[in-house]
């Protein structure tokens, strides 16, 4: 071995997980129609492709999402590349605390503030 070994050759930070591999996340959803400003904000331990799957399906139990809600009545759409995350956490508590502070500072923009989807 060569004496001139440099440490960057040695060194090998990990490569950056790609966005929708990401989990433990809250995470912003932009509606991409033309005139809806409509934003959601939320939260997920799971892959961030696998909550935007959700997202776009009906619910067989619990409710549909606020998304779903949104999408289906009025036919508009978001693309996954498009979604902004805002926070990591992996600890579910603090996790909702990121996701309802994002969600108060989002409301303080606009005045007619109607639940988890922001209509500016």
């Amino acid at each position: 071995m060569s004496g001139n070994i440099s440490r960057q050759s040695l060194v090998h930070p990990k490569d950056k997980q790609p966005k929708d591999k990401q989990s433990n996340i809250v995470y912003a959803i932009q509606c991409n129609d033309s005139g809806c400003d409509d934003l959601y904000i939320g939260e997920t331990k799971q892959t961030l492709v696998k909550r935007m799957y959700q997202h776009r399906r009906a619910s067989t139990g619990c409710g549909d999402s606020a998304v779903y809600s949104h999408l289906d009545s009025t036919n508009h759409s978001f693309d996954n590349k498009d979604v902004k995350i805002l926070d990591r956490e992996s600890r579910w508590f603090e996790r909702g605390v990121k996701e309802a502070i994002y969600v108060k500072r989002e409301a303080a923009y606009d005045t007619t503030w109607q639940g988890p989807i922001v209509q500016r």
